[in-house]
């Protein structure tokens, strides 16, 4: 006799194995549904992994912290207020009544069912996005290095020192062309911008 789990086919064609189907099934759209709050994928994101309860209000300050881009130690009293009573009151208890969580009110506590596995798939995919487009934003908005800020202080005051030099008479008997003063000038932002570019493309 085969050891091999059974499959079967859901309504919409996908295969499962008899140990999935022994969970609560739901439907893509109620999946789709569900995870359109962005509330409701914080908090099933910070129940991977769990096994035993976990106290609704830790959920939500990690939630809160998650929302507003900054750590639990640092929120706001109305933050944690704010994301605290729409977990209690909608999306929870919304959770709790497809079979994704077991939400007990009274004690405070959060437990994730078996049937939350139907949305790690698509959490890790959202959070691979996130990561990445978080990390292309800060590439985006990174800063000259201090480096490179010194280089171009030093080329304008390379360039106020030769247009002084050259609009005034020092006695120095010193005299550069306008003409080419400006090209050294404009030669020398080229030339540190160019190696400010390449420099980070490497």
């Amino acid at each position: 006799m085969s050891t091999s789990p059974e499959t079967n086919k859901t309504d919409d064609g996908d295969l499962f194995s008899d140990e999935a189907s022994a969970t609560h099934q739901l439907s893509k759209d109620t999946i789709y549904h569900l995870l359109q709050v962005q509330r409701r994928r914080y908090a099933l994101r910070y129940l991977q992994g769990t096994t035993e309860p976990v106290v609704m209000r830790d959920l939500a300050e990690q939630v809160a912290a998650w929302e507003y881009g900054t750590t639990i130690e640092n929120l706001q009293s109305k933050e944690r207020q704010r994301t605290y009573i729409s977990l209690y009151q909608s999306h929870l208890p919304k959770l709790d009544k497809e079979g994704v969580i077991e939400y007990d009110q009274a004690q405070g506590l959060v437990t994730r069912t078996d049937s939350a596995i139907q949305f790690d798939p698509y959490l890790e995919a959202c959070q691979a996005q996130k990561t990445g487009s978080d990390r292309n934003e800060s590439e985006s908005n990174t800063p000259p290095s201090r480096q490179w800020i010194q280089w171009y202080w030093s080329a304008a005051m390379v360039s106020c020192g030769l247009l002084t030099i050259n609009n005034f008479d020092f006695s120095v008997g010193l005299y550069l062309s306008e003409q080419l003063v400006l090209s050294v000038i404009v030669l020398l932002f080229a030339l540190i911008t160019a190696g400010y570019h390449v420099s980070h493309q490497r």
